[in-house]
């Protein structure tokens, strides 16, 4: 089922449309999981895992970076520490959200 454009996607609905976007990621059914450094099995829960958001901002191009840091930052900014203090201190939500806006989803 798609989502209807007009109302908000759901926590669950956000976890597995950057899952779709993210080639490491596995699938048992519908549940999306990752495997980490050691190989270990993990739920994929981007909106609020750092590692996840880590490992998901891999599938970023050299053209979607700089959509998906413009998200991350506020335009016009004037500084290279408030430039990219937003980014360092983003946590995993504001960067999976930032991540949905890139591939418009």
């Amino acid at each position: 089922m798609t989502p209807n454009p007009n109302t908000p996607m759901t926590p669950e609905q956000q976890r597995i449309a950057i899952a779709k976007e993210c080639p490491f990621v596995e699938w048992n059914g519908d549940a999306p999981f990752w495997r980490d450094d050691r190989g270990s099995i993990i739920r994929f829960t981007p909106l609020t895992d750092l590692n996840a958001m880590h490992a998901a901002e891999k599938a970023l191009t050299d053209e979607t970076w700089p959509i998906y840091l413009s998200f991350l930052t506020k335009k016009n900014q004037k500084t290279l520490t408030q430039t990219w203090m937003p980014v360092a201190h983003a946590t995993a939500a504001q960067r999976a959200k930032a991540f949905l806006l890139t591939f418009n989803l």
